[in-house]
């Protein structure tokens, strides 16, 4: 992307102020995934600390009441900038929510230069940001290894949060077809008709996202051959789940996703985030009673598996645009 391609790929960037190299981490970071592409994030410098704002112009409240997914959209932006201060020889510590005064504040990142170690996993990891995308075509009937599988669990998750992968091709039947489900249930109502026109309009939501999502329910539904209704069947479908149901968890959940995002790259595999599942209160509640022995929360359902075309990554507004201005 043409953001990204401004930056250098040495570490060793003659730069003679901390803003400049602050603004260079969040060249990487802003190529981070965010619900539905809104990118509602807003930023200040100052000094040797960044200020991280929810931008609540791009909160787009008919598909995300509780702010859930805009918090969520904060946690993987945060990541990228962990990852690319480090690789560019900077520590990054975290307050997270730190002025309760102040609640559009989400996050202050402050930076000091190394030295650092990076290991091969560090590399890959920022390597993989600029490639980074979602996947929004079929995936193969290949099927992902156990030990890849076993590889993003043990690197990527800490308690008190935990991932589940399903390959019972039964239960994934189940599980794709509460997503849909969930979609048909929501494209039916009459509000969400009204309000998701109103966000189509304001430019919110690409128009892609929805002739996308015509084309999945035609394939679904009335599917032209067996194999175009069964290759939705194939993914592994993964669930993160957490104790609590905080903001803060939603942040660190955020950053979890970027890294199991990033990870996957690596490894060659694509990923889908299908989150409609557990929107809607029927289907979370048939979602739940598939996983009764599991008393944590269930944050986000993804599709992980291997596609043959790699989706385009999604456009960016300008890095500038994203700082706060003050009168």
């Amino acid at each position: 992307m043409k953001v990204a391609q401004q930056t250098c790929h040495s570490k060793n960037i003659p730069l003679s102020v901390i803003s400049e190299k602050i603004r260079i981490f969040l060249k990487y970071a802003i190529l981070a995934p965010s619900s539905y592409n809104t990118q509602p994030w807003s930023f200040s410098i100052h000094g040797a600390s960044l200020h991280i704002y929810t931008d609540l112009r791009y909160w787009i409240k008919l598909l995300d009441p509780m702010q859930k997914e805009l918090f969520m959209s904060i946690g993987c932006l945060l990541e990228n900038i962990i990852i690319a201060a480090k690789f560019f020889g900077y520590y990054a510590s975290v307050k997270y929510l730190p002025k309760a005064t102040d609640p559009e504040l989400c996050l202050i990142v402050d930076f000091k230069q190394g030295p650092i170690h990076l290991s091969k996993m560090d590399v890959d990891l920022f390597e993989s940001i600029e490639s980074r995308s979602t996947s929004r075509t079929p995936f193969l009937k290949t099927p992902v290894k156990t030990s890849l599988l076993d590889e993003i669990k043990t690197c990527f998750l800490e308690e008190p949060y935990s991932i589940t992968f399903v390959e019972n091709k039964k239960m994934k039947e189940e599980l794709v077809h509460l997503a849909f489900n969930a979609d048909i249930n929501q494209f039916g109502r009459k509000d969400f008709q009204d309000e998701f026109a109103k966000i189509l309009d304001q430019g919110l939501i690409d128009n892609r996202y929805l002739l996308r999502k015509l084309k999945h329910f035609i394939d679904h539904f009335f599917p032209k051959d067996s194999e175009t209704k069964q290759r939705y069947y194939y993914p592994t479908f993964g669930i993160i789940f957490s104790e609590k149901n905080t903001k803060i968890d939603w942040i660190k959940l955020g950053q979890i996703l970027e890294r199991i995002y990033l990870k996957t790259t690596t490894l060659g595999l694509s990923l889908r985030p299908i989150s409609r599942t557990i929107e809607e209160s029927e289907s979370y509640n048939n979602f739940k009673s598939l996983f009764a022995e599991n008393d944590r929360i269930a944050q986000i359902p993804f599709l992980l598996g291997y596609t043959t075309i790699t989706s385009p990554s999604s456009s960016r507004r300008p890095l500038n645009s994203f700082f706060k201005s003050y009168k």
